[in-house]
């Protein structure tokens, strides 16, 4: 069952003479108003967005056709279900390979026979428990082979760096931001690990995703398989919590499909056609204005407590300390909740305190108490207390951002009629979030799965069952 609420990615910034892009007339860190929780607004500002007809978004150049060509030319995700007895594939999968995270799912041809939602995914350990995805980072040895994906890889990199200087070896995180930011990308295109050594960014996908056959695989669109996932969701929940017996998607609808990754927003708007058929009725827009976004400004906020050169001393020289400390600000920035008053207590690493008072001679809750950021933390033995307001304000920018885009792209005359947002996304999952859009968007319904982070995923699951006869494994975009 899902919640329904009542109420990409690409950005070169510049073009090739060094100018702004800037296709919809939104200024870089322009100042946006976003309605708060109790009614009240901010101003907050955030990068501008892309839009699929962005003259500076990178194209192919080696002749193949575009992903969205392609897509056009997909068959509609709606189409009538074939034949159960013509299912005959004993297992489906996905992989769902993100600006971020990652992760996979699959479906046994006699499970979904039972129940079309019995979809497993993978669950990936780490410091803080069971995660179903991973970080979009991998580890690759001296023999140019995968060593190590996800946590894993995050870990082994840390041990090494901790032992030695790990030249031997390049670890590349978010990588698939090269899709995003780099022009004419090609065969030829180069991406750089996080020390700046370089690879072909062919090689590096192909041994991340390498060792799938041509004819077992095929791309499917984020959007439509988020989408095909809420269709099966019989039930959405209103904001004041009644339940709600509806369709969630029936011919006729108008819907944009708000996906929030950890690094990209990405909005797309269809309608459902009488024959059952999706039209896209607006092209693909959206913006960095994801996860990453919050993770960003609290790296800033760590800058300004302890000062840039302690950050980067810890994270060159304490890696693993750095890692948990962002691992456990994850799952606070998860649980937080736009009303909440009680400080986030995070573990702070012990290096950053030695570090500290090795740089500056004084201990860091000294100085704290001098300085201004003592009205945004607060420091209790081994624990950083970030105060409620100022954990709230890591999301402004992010949301601020998200929130005008929504409000532009809604005033379109191709997009006037939309009465539901699908809410989407591993982002999507965050208390503020769902706050910022039921509160800035009273009127829609905006139908939020219970685990949004998965729709996509699932999405594509259920459409290789649909579809048997195109496809057998499915790779998110």
């Amino acid at each position: 069952m899902g919640n329904c609420l009542q109420g990409s990615r690409r950005t070169p910034y510049h073009n090739q003479s060094g100018h702004p892009t800037n296709p919809q007339g939104i200024e870089p860190n322009q100042l946006y108003p976003v309605l708060q929780q109790d009614g009240s607004s901010i101003m907050a500002s955030a990068p501008p967005p892309y839009s699929e007809r962005d003259p500076n978004i990178p194209q192919i150049s080696n002749g193949r056709k575009s992903v969205r060509h392609v897509q056009r030319n997909r068959p509609s995700m709606f189409a009538q279900e074939q034949n159960p007895t013509e299912n005959n594939k004993i297992l489906v999968a996905a992989i769902d390979f993100g600006t971020t995270f990652s992760g996979y799912a699959f479906s046994f041809r006699h499970e979904y026979e039972a129940d079309k939602l019995k979809i497993s995914t993978n669950l990936w350990p780490h410091n803080s428990g069971l995660s179903t995805k991973a970080p979009s980072a991998v580890l690759i040895g001296p023999d140019r082979q995968v060593v190590a994906f996800g946590y894993d890889a995050q870990k082994k990199y840390a041990d090494i760096l901790e032992t030695d200087n790990g030249s031997e070896y390049m670890y590349f995180q978010k990588f698939k931001m090269i899709l995003y930011t780099t022009e004419n990308l090609n065969s030829q295109t180069l991406i750089y690990d996080v020390t700046g050594k370089e690879m072909l960014a062919i090689d590096v996908f192909g041994l991340v995703i390498g060792g799938i056959k041509n004819e077992n695989l095929t791309l499917a669109l984020e959007p439509e398989a988020a989408a095909l996932y809420c269709r099966y969701i019989p039930q959405c929940i209103s904001a004041s919590g009644s339940t709600m017996s509806t369709t969630a998607l029936e011919k006729g609808t108008k819907y944009l499909i708000l996906d929030l990754g950890g690094g990209t927003v990405d909005v797309t708007v269809h309608e459902i056609q009488e024959d059952g058929a999706l039209q896209e009725v607006h092209y693909a827009s959206g913006g960095c204005w994801g996860g990453s976004t919050v993770d960003m400004e609290f790296r800033n906020l760590l800058i300004n407590i302890f000062g840039s050169q302690v950050i980067e001393e810890a994270n060159s020289k304490y890696p693993h300390e750095i890692l948990d400390l962002f691992l456990d600000f994850e799952m606070k920035k998860r649980t937080f909740e736009p009303g909440q008053t009680a400080s986030v207590a995070l573990k702070c690493p012990a290096c950053l305190y030695d570090i500290f008072k090795d740089r500056n001679n004084i201990t860091i809750q000294e100085h704290n108490a001098q300085s201004e950021m003592k009205e945004a933390v607060e420091f209790k033995r081994d624990k950083i207390f970030v105060f409620a307001s100022t954990f709230k304000s890591l999301f402004d920018n992010s949301v601020a951002a998200i929130v005008h885009h929504l409000n532009e792209l809604l005033h379109t005359s191709p997009v006037t009629g939309v009465t539901t947002i699908l809410l989407v996304g591993g982002y999507s999952d965050s208390y503020v979030i769902k706050d910022a859009i039921v509160s800035n968007f009273p009127h829609m319904r905006i139908i939020n799965p219970d685990d949004c982070s998965l729709a996509v995923l699932k999405g594509a699951v259920l459409f290789g069952r649909l579809h048997q006869e195109y496809v057998n494994i499915h790779t998110g975009l």
